[in-house]
């Protein structure tokens, strides 16, 4: 093979190893896993690859977190496009099982996601304090109840004292919808995969 057939198998070789099509191939398979209209446009969980999820608000990249399932655990405020929004990320862990995070999607200037928070707790629950956003997670066999809250105006999230932790009684509330709408959601998650 002569010298310029080298090069030009070469040249011909980069050219596709380079191209924006391989390149692409060779990235990690990305699946919509749900999508959730907001108070700021479509919120947008993607799986990436094995362990990855990544999350946008109206096509700008938010963050991306590793576990083996996402899900939205909670929403606020009730009945109306959310502006918080409770996500739990699953760890696969046993005795761990989830990892939460609050996302303000009307925190100026970009979106907010706080850090981790809560692990080892099992069920939420997100009602609004005045203007803050707090999460209760009841006792379980291993975990004593938590409670959380979210200071919007300082994005910051703190664990407070289950004590301090605003009491609505359900039972006393008349019906399932105006329990739920005064309360918070409880119970279990409302969008999984």
């Amino acid at each position: 093979m002569t010298r310029r057939a080298r090069l030009f198998l070469l040249v011909l070789g980069a050219e596709l190893f380079l191209s924006p099509r391989f390149c692409l191939s060779q990235d990690w398979d990305m699946e919509i896993r749900r999508s959730l209209s907001t108070a700021k446009g479509l919120l947008q969980l993607d799986e990436v690859g094995q362990g990855g999820f990544r999350i946008y608000l109206n096509g700008t990249f938010i963050r991306e977190l590793e576990g083996f399932g996402i899900a939205v655990w909670g929403t606020l405020p009730l009945g109306e496009p959310p502006r918080y929004i409770l996500l739990g990320v699953d760890t696969g862990n046993g005795f761990c099982p989830d990892r939460y995070l609050l996302l303000d999607v009307t925190a100026s200037p970009t979106p907010y996601l706080t850090r981790e928070f809560a692990d080892c707790s099992p069920v939420p629950k997100i009602q609004m304090q005045d203007q803050d956003v707090q999460i209760v997670f009841p006792s379980s066999s291993y975990e004593k109840t938590q409670a959380w809250l979210y200071h919007p105006a300082r994005r910051a999230i703190t664990r407070i004292n289950p004590a301090e932790a605003s009491s609505c009684n359900p039972a006393a509330l008349p019906n399932t919808y105006r329990r739920n709408l005064l309360c918070g959601a409880m119970s279990s998650r409302l969008l999984d995969f």
